[in-house]
């Protein structure tokens, strides 16, 4: 009875394994290609000062889901990683059970207590009280509420088989980034900007494993720069001083002509 319990144990054991694909070297990856980590209170205490001795300078963090939850680690980690210089971006888990008007709001009042430095991000992979439609429908209410907000287009997160069944219209218009865990690159009809290759990396600094994240298609790390908003530049702020001059003189002038 021993030696079947034991049989049965190791067969699941390999199964896990091999569902979860080979362990990756993240360090070693990242000295190859450029790699972006995502994380969240799943992944623990985090030694930041650790990750920031590897070539990884980008981090999506998990920082909201539904229209009320707010990931237990998303401020600890933002605070941790601005202060070893990685670029920081965050993400929302999307709901079908909230409105997404609502789901919106709530990421965009979390994620204005930092400074992201990447676009943002929402994780679309249940479908199951909307129709695909309703999906669509709801998610792009959301696209368009966190567009006016950050004034860029949101990346849109999704593994493969769901993303071609359910949201393939969206990457005509949207930055995209499919979860593959597969030595093949995803291969659906539209311009994929970071692979989810794998969800067993392994880098110091992190406790277990850790989901890796390439770019494809030439993309590089310039493309998911959060734009900033343009600031006045001297010659501006020059023209706006003569404007408003020139304004003064001829109100003036006005004056002494009535």
């Amino acid at each position: 009875m021993k030696k079947y319990m034991f049989f049965i144990f190791v067969t699941y054991a390999v199964a896990v394994l091999a569902c979860a694909g080979p362990v990756i070297s993240v360090d070693s990856l990242a000295r190859k290609q450029r790699v972006v980590l995502d994380v969240s209170h799943h992944q623990g205490n985090i030694d930041f000062e650790q990750v920031a001795q590897s070539p990884v300078k980008w981090i999506y963090l998990k920082a909201t889901e539904g229209s009320t939850h707010v990931d237990s680690k998303f401020l600890e980690y933002a605070r941790d990683a601005k202060a070893v210089e990685m670029k920081v971006g965050a993400y929302h888990y999307f709901s079908e059970r909230s409105s997404a008007s609502v789901q919106a709001a709530h990421f965009v009042n979390m994620v204005r207590q930092i400074d992201i430095d990447l676009l943002p991000m929402v994780d679309v992979e249940v479908q199951k009280l909307y129709t695909p439609d309703q999906l669509r429908d709801s998610l792009q209410v959301f696209l368009d509420c966190v567009e006016k907000e950050f004034g860029c287009k949101p990346m849109i997160y999704s593994g493969e088989k769901f993303f071609t069944r359910n949201l393939l219209p969206f990457g005509k218009s949207y930055p995209v980034w499919l979860a593959k865990y597969s030595k093949e690159a995803p291969d659906v009809d539209v311009d994929v900007m970071l692979w989810q290759s794998s969800e067993s990396g392994l880098l110091n600094g992190i406790a277990g494993k850790v989901d890796v994240n390439t770019f494809l298609n030439n993309h590089r790390p310039h493309d998911i720069k959060l734009p900033s908003k343009r600031s006045s530049t001297k010659d501006d702020v020059k023209k706006k001083s003569y404007k408003s001059n020139k304004k003064d003189k001829d109100s003036r002038k006005n004056k002494l002509d009535k």
